[in-house]
């Protein structure tokens, strides 16, 4: 398998092990790319409606009922997060997870910019993955170790608004 096309709602476990242990190419179907900015366009419309938006306009989990609109929040929603322990996850491992989150990116149902999707796909494609450390926190599920992968691959990706 040369290359995977990520529409957000076909990816198949072969895929998966493709990227994952062959490090096959990345792609963002055309379509994908378009429904991405749809619904980003959307989400921008009603925030600039005065809608709140969950994680963007507000904190999250507890802190859902809080308007958060302070310059870098959203960075800071990351990085309070990067709490995991243990040793380091095998990278195959994490290539799976950044190709998954990439492929539920191109869904268009989280509302991020496809710019976002791109990085992720950009980071497998040259194989420029952090190290995500293992263990997380019992009731976080796997938010721990999901903010080490996002803290690694963002950079200095701006994430806010626009």
């Amino acid at each position: 398998m040369e290359r995977v096309v990520l529409t957000g709602s076909d990816l198949t476990l072969a895929e998966v092990v493709a990227v994952a242990r062959r490090r096959s190419r990345v792609e963002l179907a055309p379509a994908a790319i378009e429904q991405m900015a749809r619904a980003r366009d959307v989400a921008e419309q009603q925030i600039a409606g005065g809608a709140s938006a969950y994680g963007v306009t507000t904190g999250v989990g507890s802190r859902k009922s809080f308007a958060a609109d302070a310059p870098g929040h959203d960075r800071l929603l990351v990085r309070h997060h990067v709490t995991a322990q243990g040793s380091p996850a095998a990278h195959a491992i994490v290539r799976a997870t950044a190709l998954r989150l990439a492929n539920a990116f191109a869904s268009g149902t989280t509302v991020v910019r496809p710019a976002l999707a791109q990085l992720i796909v950009d980071a497998l494609n040259a194989d420029r993955l952090p190290v995500v450390r293992s263990l997380g926190s019992i009731g976080l599920s796997d938010l721990a170790q999901m903010a080490d992968l996002a803290d690694g691959i963002l950079g200095n990706f701006e994430l806010a608004r626009g």
